[in-house]
């Protein structure tokens, strides 16, 4: 009965840590996938001011 609970009382640990690891693996994921949204934006945003201050150059 005692290597029963032992082995329980493992496997409870062992899902807690892999469900710890998901859920760090998930907070991980959706930040970089925001950050890659912003940089998209900036990146669009930067490219349309240096087009602009090109085009005032030219002229």
């Amino acid at each position: 009965m005692g290597y029963f609970f032992l082995f329980l009382k493992y496997w409870l640990q062992w899902i807690s840590w892999a469900y710890k690891l998901v859920l760090q693996f998930e907070h991980f994921f959706s930040s970089v996938r925001l950050n890659f949204l912003i940089n998209r934006r900036l990146q669009n945003k930067i490219h349309k001011i240096a087009i602009k201050i090109i085009i005032q150059r030219l002229t």
